[in-house]
C-alpha cells in the first residue's frame, strides 16, 4: 500500500472519528434541549399557573367571608378572614421567587401593593359592622370593597396571562435551539458523505 493512500486512508478514518463524535454530540445536546423543555413545561408552567389560580380562589374566599361578616356579624367569619388573609399576605411573599419575568414579577409587586388596599377596605367593612349593631350592613358600604376585589382578581388575570407570555418565549428560543442543533447534524451527515467522496476519488 502506497504512502498517499495509507494517508488517504489515515484521514478518512480521522474523517469519520470526527463526524461521529459530532453526530453523537448533536444527538446528545438535542435530547438534552428536549427534556429541559419538557421539565419546564410540566413543571415551570404549572408552578406558574396554579400561583394564579391559587390568590384568585383565596380572594373569592375571602371577599365571601368579608360578605357574611357583613350581613350575619359572625366572628368567627372575620376571624377565618383575619387568618387566611395573613397566610396570602406571606404566600405572595414567598412565591415571587418562583416566577420567571420581569413581567411576571412586577404585576405579582402590583399584587402586593393592591392586597394591602383590599385589606384596608376589608377592615373599614369590619369597623361599620362593628359600629352598626345587630342590623346587616347595607350593600352600599361594601362599594369600595368590591371596587378592590375586582382590581386585584384583575391583577390575577394578568399574571396568568404574562405567564403565558413567558412560555412562548421559551418556547420559541427552544425551537431556535433545536434548529440550530439540527443543522448541526445536517452538516455533520454531509461532510461525512464528501469524506466519502474524497476516499472514493
Amino acid at each position: 500500500m502506497s504512502g498517499g493512500i495509507k494517508f488517504r486512508l489515515g484521514a478518512f478514518i480521522l474523517a469519520i472519528a470526527g463526524m461521529v463524535f459530532l453526530l453523537v454530540w448533536t444527538a446528545h445536546n438535542a435530547w438534552v434541549r428536549s427534556g429541559e423543555l419538557r421539565e419546564r413545561l410540566t413543571a415551570d408552567q404549572l408552578t406558574t399557573f396554579q400561583i394564579a389560580d391559587h390568590f384568585q380562589q383565596t380572594i373569592l374566599a375571602l371577599n365571601n367571608a368579608v360578605l357574611r361578616y357583613g350581613v350575619y356579624h359572625n366572628t368567627n367569619d372575620w376571624q377565618r378572614f383575619a387568618a387566611s388573609s395573613e397566610a396570602l399576605d406571606k404566600w405572595i411573599d414567598d412565591e415571587r421567587s418562583s416566577l420567571n419575568t420581569d413581567k411576571e414579577r412586577d404585576i405579582l409587586d402590583t399584587i402586593n401593593t393592591n392586597y394591602d388596599f383590599y385589606l384596608a377596605a376589608a377592615r373599614r367593612i369590619a369597623a361599620k359592622v362593628q359600629a352598626g349593631g345587630r342590623f346587616p350592613t347595607p350593600l352600599a358600604e361594601f362599594a369600595d370593597f368590591e371596587k378592590h376585589s375586582q382590581g386585584i382578581l384583575k391583577l390575577g388575570f394578568e399574571l396568568a396571562d404574562a405567564h403565558r407570555e413567558s412560555m412562548n418565549a421559551f418556547l420559541a428560543d427552544s425551537n431556535k435551539a433545536l434548529a440550530y442543533l439540527r443543522l448541526i447534524l445536517v452538516s455533520a451527515l454531509a461532510l461525512l458523505l464528501l469524506a466519502s467522496g474524497g476516499l472514493a476519488a
